[in-house]
């Protein structure tokens, strides 16, 4: 294991000393056969500067200043908006507050949410008179009072939610 760390130390300061010195630099010959693995060769001028050490550990003295950012846990939140355009009329749950799946957050006063429940009213009501007008015309047609042609007539009007005589 000491070898391993002497090594190790070893390499990071050739490493770092490799760019220590006059500046010239031999070119490589083109048929320089690779160093054999686990060997490191020390050019003469970096031994002159080499200071073999026994790696220990140290204090570091001194701050360590990293840069970083501060964000939430994408885990632990998660972005809210509602489909409809309108005024927040009452907060109902606080930040950092725990929720649970179908609780109500916040009250929205919109125009679209009273536009969609005028509609939702009148295909009620179409609905519920197309419905009694086929219940009708089924009393009819079994009295033999009206044709099949009519009675079907009225089935699909029902279905397709349009009152009769539109």
């Amino acid at each position: 294991m000491k070898a391993l760390c002497l090594l190790a130390s070893l390499m990071s300061i050739v490493l770092t000393t490799g760019g220590c010195g006059d500046g010239k630099t031999e070119p490589t010959p083109p048929n320089h056969k690779s160093q054999q693995a686990g060997t490191v060769r020390i050019p003469p001028e970096a031994q002159r500067q080499l200071i073999v050490e026994e790696v220990q550990l140290k204090p570091i003295a001194g701050d360590l200043t990293l840069s970083g950012k501060v964000q939430y846990s994408e885990d632990r939140y998660a972005k809210i908006s509602s489909p409809l355009v309108g005024r927040v009329t009452d907060v109902l749950a606080k930040l950092g507050e725990k929720v649970a799946t179908g609780q109500v957050l916040v009250r929205i006063d919109s125009a679209e949410i009273g536009s969609a429940y005028s509609d939702y009213v009148k295909a009620d009501s179409d609905l519920n008179f197309a419905t009694r007008n086929y219940e009708l015309a089924k009393e009819l047609y079994e009295t033999k009072a009206l044709s099949k042609k009519d009675l079907v007539q009225r089935f699909s009007q029902v279905s397709s939610g349009i009152p009769a005589g539109a």
